[in-house]
């Protein structure tokens, strides 16, 4: 199968996406090529061997990645109407969270130990990151937008809850939470980005989600272990009740 990204050389691929927009407005051809196509787990059957310019996606998808938020800035420059450009950033947003959508689900078909895994990780993170500059450049417009309708725009106090695992632990409940599909949300980022602003641990009254987020992909096996026996209490005090 021809997917117009692995065959030729580095440069090749670039004149690839290149004339694939100049044929489609469509910002996001090529990384769909890439996460809908070229890293489907059928490709790896096909072509057991990882070749070099796969190895050079995860450069790739973050130079692609780049122009497209600079597309997206460019786009919404002219426009004087706040509706107009909430609608064209929620274009962009709606696209990286289908293809993080896709992606998430092509790694957990992927073999623990298959060379495109860590590919399609480094290329999921590149998502999360387009998709939370998005947010954070367009994120206070919505947010404005919704409180202007709401007649309401004073910040709400937060109220943080205590918990007695450690930063790390909870990252990895909160992982596990998402991959299992228990707590189902657009982005894992989201999920911590929404979460932990309202925990604290004993040692640590405000936590970074990111880096919470960023630590739950490369668990301690100590943490691991704390976090599973929390939850068997969890288990055991759900099985007690009446």
């Amino acid at each position: 199968m021809n997917t117009g990204i692995n065959q030729g050389c580095p440069q090749t691929a670039c004149m690839n996406r290149k004339s694939m927009r100049e044929d489609n407005s469509y910002p996001f051809t090529w990384m769909d090529e890439v996460v809908e196509v070229t890293l489907h787990p059928g490709m790896a059957r096909e072509k057991p061997r990882i070749n070099y310019l796969e190895k050079d996606l995860s450069e790739q998808f973050r130079l692609e990645a780049g122009r497209i938020f600079a597309a997206l800035k460019s786009q919404t420059f002219g426009l004087f109407s706040n509706r107009k450009v909430r609608i064209v950033a929620d274009r962009y947003l709606s696209a990286v969270q289908l293809l993080l959508s896709q992606a998430r689900i092509h790694e957990t078909a992927y073999p623990k130990n298959s060379a495109r895994r860590p590919i399609i990780r480094d290329i999921i993170g590149c998502l999360e990151g387009l998709e939370l500059q998005i947010q954070k450049r367009y994120g206070t417009l919505l947010t404005k937008s919704e409180n202007s309708h709401l007649g309401n725009s004073a910040s709400p106090q937060i109220f943080k809850m205590l918990c007695r695992l450690t930063v790390d632990q909870l990252g990895i409940i909160l992982r596990a939470a998402d991959d299992a599909k228990v707590i189902v949300s657009n982005s894992i980022s989201m999920i911590f980005k929404t979460v932990v602003p309202y925990l604290s641990t004993e040692n640590r009254k405000d936590i970074s989600w990111d880096s919470m987020r960023s630590n739950s992909y490369h668990p301690e096996e100590s943490d691991k272990q704390i976090a599973i026996e929390a939850l068997e209490k969890l288990i055991n005090k759900i099985r007690d009740y009446k």
